[in-house]
């Protein structure tokens, strides 16, 4: 009996390496390897970052190694670079409007967008952070505010 793949495929689009850390690490945690096929690839920052992403989109429906991928659900996380009240960089609606169409693999595009630069929801773990550095325990001498 032939194994029924999974339909699915997620094309994960970030802005830096924080990024690739933090959700790779999700991605790891709460979908079970070979459940569904993860395809990631770094940005390099927000400017332009609409071009980027529709440059990352084509590259990868044009790739000989993604062909078999159908229902493709592209994520793209970023931080917003400011208050909440300012609009996103990133035109997701214009994305939407060219590749979601009829007989189209990729089936949704989806924002995820930090509120707050994503390298400052590390900082409840700065012990985390220094092991994953390798930081010796004898030069581990955060000071909290309330400490200075």
């Amino acid at each position: 009996m032939a194994v029924k793949q999974n339909p699915h495929s997620l094309l994960f689009l970030y802005e830096g390496e924080t990024e690739e850390e933090f959700y790779k690490k999700l991605f790891n945690t709460y979908i079970p390897a070979g459940h569904i096929r993860r395809n990631y690839s770094n940005l390099k920052g927000n400017f332009n970052i609409t071009k980027k992403t529709e440059r990352k989109i084509n590259l990868y429906l044009d790739s000989r190694s993604f062909s078999s991928c159908q229902n493709i659900h592209v994520f793209i996380a970023y931080d917003r670079e400011g208050a909440r009240e300012k609009e996103p960089c990133l035109d997701a609606e214009r994305l939407r409007t060219i590749f979601i169409k009829t007989n189209s693999r990729v089936v949704s595009i989806n924002e995820i967008i930090a509120t707050q630069d994503l390298e400052s929801w590390f900082f409840h773990d700065i012990e985390g952070i220094y092991d994953h550095l390798r930081a010796p325990h004898a030069q581990r001498k955060f000071k909290s505010l309330s400490q200075r």
